[in-house]
């Protein structure tokens, strides 16, 4: 069996499949029922996270806590206490389910072979001086993308004097859906590429420089 492997169930088999077993009996939620809610296919994947033959991946682990309504760190050994911690949630103002996922992520980085990649890589778009303007333009094409558009106007006198109007001075008339595929491809994908960009060259240079 591979090192990695064998390290991550070892992991496991000290809290998660002891802790998913004692939430299932003490909620009489079979086996199906739980795969049916992660959208498995049949109950033996839970069986052998029950018996600690296989892990989840961090997006069921965040669905089985959401399901029990307890913190990820409880299922994953970091803490005795069930309860999900909801200063994070008043303090940050995140959603319950964001603050899940973010709690699992920073445990399973601790447990390989989970990797650290997605825990960095939200530690830097969030601490970069261009990711609130990012969000702000995810913002605006999400406010209009759910604008709806007054078609009653369109081909009618009025409607082709003004758009006579804004043609003669260099404009067009647009609606909301244009406006907001506008913003998708000329300022959402370059900026969020340019993001990824100088990510990847950073990343790059940490390894050539810790090698």
């Amino acid at each position: 069996m591979d090192s990695t492997k064998t390290t991550m169930q070892g992991n496991c088999d000290n809290a998660f499949p002891s802790r998913l077993r004692k939430l299932m009996e003490d909620n009489s939620i079979s086996q199906q029922k739980l795969a049916d809610h992660l959208g498995l296919k049949n109950r033996q994947s839970v069986a052998s996270y029950c018996n600690g033959r296989s892990a989840p991946d961090l997006e069921s682990i965040v669905k089985i806590a959401s399901f029990f309504s307890v913190s990820t760190d409880y299922l994953l050994g970091a803490t005795p206490d069930p309860s999900p911690v909801p200063s994070a949630v008043e303090d940050l103002g995140l959603t319950p389910k964001a603050v899940q996922y973010l709690r699992a992520l920073h445990e399973l980085a601790k447990v390989p072979p989970y990797e650290t990649d997605r825990l960095s890589l939200i530690s830097y778009l969030l601490g970069h001086k261009n990711f609130d303007w990012f969000l702000v333009q995810c913002i605006l094409y999400v406010k209009l993308k759910n604008q709806k558009t007054d078609t009653s106007f369109w081909q009618s006198p009025d409607y082709d004097f003004c758009e006579d109007t804004l043609e003669s001075h260099g404009y067009t008339i647009s609606t909301p859906e244009i406006q907001a595929c506008a913003i998708f491809s000329e300022e959402i994908i370059p900026k969020f590429r340019a993001l990824l960009t100088e990510a990847s060259e950073l990343w790059e240079a940490s390894k050539l420089k810790g090698g």
